[in-house]
């Protein structure tokens, strides 16, 4: 069963033929001018609606660091987090430069937070938060990548309240367990 305006529409459309191909046309024009003033706007580039974290650390390290987008720079970065300790913490200040040794022993370059401020280097407090609780350490693996990811791995299990959760920029979060 139709309604009534199911069946007035067909109805319509074909007892005036003329009038239907001249609304349909009218209707084309009408999405052409629409399409014509948005101008581009409706496109086919992908762009986060949100900044996620890893486009965060990729600004950081553009700004901060001097690596261009898609350089190869520092075109990895570990994200190391605990819920406990800071930075000046002795067990903390291990962990970053067991991780940052196990990357280099495998030929990777490494900057940490800890080795920046020794030196001076004005951009130290860009690899880390304003809590302390937070470091990044930019790395550049030389070579096979999945070497520097499984010592990254390998320093990881020296610490079992220490996790991985993810593989590209691998962060490690303390658990609380």
């Amino acid at each position: 069963m139709l309604n009534g305006f199911q069946e007035a529409l067909p109805r319509y459309s074909f007892s005036s033929p003329r009038r239907t191909i001249l609304i349909w046309m009218a209707g084309l024009v009408l999405l052409v001018t629409l399409a014509a003033v948005a101008g581009g706007e409706l496109g086919t580039e992908n762009q986060f609606i949100s900044e996620p974290e890893s486009v965060q650390a990729d600004r950081l390290l553009e700004s901060e660091w001097g690596a261009e987008d898609q350089s190869d720079d520092y075109p990895e970065l570990l994200v190391v987090e605990s819920a406990g300790m800071t930075l000046d913490d002795p067990a903390y200040h291990t962990a970053v430069e067991s991780l940052a040794r196990a990357l280099e022993t495998n030929g990777a370059t490494a900057i940490t937070w800890y080795e920046a401020n020794e030196a001076g280097d004005e951009r130290a407090d860009t690899l880390r938060s304003a809590d302390g609780t937070t470091t990044l350490i930019p790395y550049r693996p030389s070579g096979e990548r999945d070497a520097a990811d499984a010592a990254v791995l390998a320093a990881a299990t020296e610490w079992r309240h220490w996790c991985i959760s993810s593989a590209k920029i691998v962060s490690m979060t303390q658990s609380t367990r």
